[in-house]
Parts: C-alpha cells; structure tokens; sequence
C-alpha cells in the first residue's frame, strides 16, 4: 500500500532545493531513482525549516527536471524575508 500526502508551499517560503550531491539512488524491487529535495520555512515560523526528501517516480517527470523547475520558479519570484 503506497500512501502520498500533498502539501503546497508558497514559493516564498521554499529556501533550497537540489538534487543529492553523492547521486544516491532510492533502491527498490524496481529501477533505482534519484533522490532529491528542498528546504522549506515550517508553517509559522520565522527561524524553524523542514527539509523534504524525495525519490522519482514518474520517469516523464526525472529529478532533474522538478529541481530545475522549482529553482527558475525560486529566482523568478520575489523574495519575503
């Protein structure tokens, strides 16, 4: 049984996000994937972050790809700090 929770996060509050420096891979029965992640301000707090790991899934959407979307989508949009 695979469970997934969806959380949305406001581009602001997104600090860091990048793929595994040492490239380790999420082993299963299946291919190996990529693991990659992001850094986020916790909810309502001003000095707290959560960091998030994931692996891919879906080889039309590869780790690369979702990083390098999330940082143009980071350095396009205006920064609160």
């Amino acid at each position: 049984m695979w469970l997934f929770f969806q959380r949305h996060y406001p581009v602001s509050s997104v600090i860091f996000c990048v793929l595994d420096p040492q490239d380790r891979k999420w082993i299963t029965d299946g291919p190996s994937s990529r693991v990659f992640g992001f850094v986020a301000r916790k909810q309502g707090s001003t000095t707290d972050n959560v960091c998030h790991l994931f692996a891919e899934h879906d080889p039309e959407q590869p780790a690369c790809a979702i990083v390098n979307f999330v940082s143009k989508i980071m350095i396009c949009s205006p920064r609160k700090i």
